[in-house]
């Protein structure tokens, strides 16, 4: 019935009980319907059988199709980048967490003030630069304690788990045609697009 494809639905079965057959036969429909749709294609079946170069998208900074996406094409200010912080799941101690997702936010807002705001610059400025430097760039704001020298053993854990966690930012690609997830969700330009995330 309409709709009702984005209500709370568990498909459960052992192997050959029909799953990805039911599930292809929603994708057809929605085809058809011309629906939009966010699929976590994490075997690359659905991106075989339904993706159309035409209308839609594949994030995988692994896969050649995947467009410029970036952090900084959904993000502008200290809340929207404490948003998509948050959302890592946690799963480390708190302090170190909450202190890897500051430097995060903190390095994200001041390379947007120095018109820098790439995943490339992100990476290097932050991920791969030697600490001291990491530490000047943030001086004046609150992740300035959680670099200083002095503190060095507790920052390098501190980016650490940052590095641990985003290290997709490295290989996100740039140079190509720029993609927005926002912008995705908020045009109709394109009826039907399925925005594929694959990690095949």
């Amino acid at each position: 019935p309409w709709r009702t494809e984005q209500s709370h639905t568990m498909m459960i079965g052992s192997t050959g009980t029909g799953k990805t057959t039911q599930m292809r036969a929603l994708m057809a429909q929605m085809r058809v319907r011309r629906d939009r749709a966010v699929v976590f294609d994490l075997t690359g079946a659905y991106v075989e059988a339904f993706y159309n170069p035409e209308t839609d998208t594949i994030l995988n900074p692994m896969d050649e199709r995947c467009p410029s996406w970036s952090v900084f094409s959904e993000a502008k200010n200290h809340a929207d980048f404490t948003g998509i912080a948050s959302a890592d799941g946690g799963g480390a101690e708190p302090f170190w967490m909450l202190a890897a997702r500051t430097l995060f936010v903190e390095t994200c807002i001041k390379l947007i003030k120095e018109n820098q705001a790439t995943n490339h610059a992100l990476a290097s400025r932050l991920m791969m630069a030697d600490l001291k430097a990491v530490h000047k760039m943030l001086e004046n704001t609150v992740a300035d304690p959680l670099t200083a020298p002095e503190a060095a053993k507790m920052a390098e854990s501190i980016r650490a788990v940052f590095n641990t966690n985003a290290q997709a930012l490295r290989f996100l690609p740039e140079g190509k045609e720029p993609f927005s997830i926002c912008d995705w969700i908020r045009s109709n330009d394109k009826p039907g697009s399925i925005l594929f995330i694959t990690s095949s």
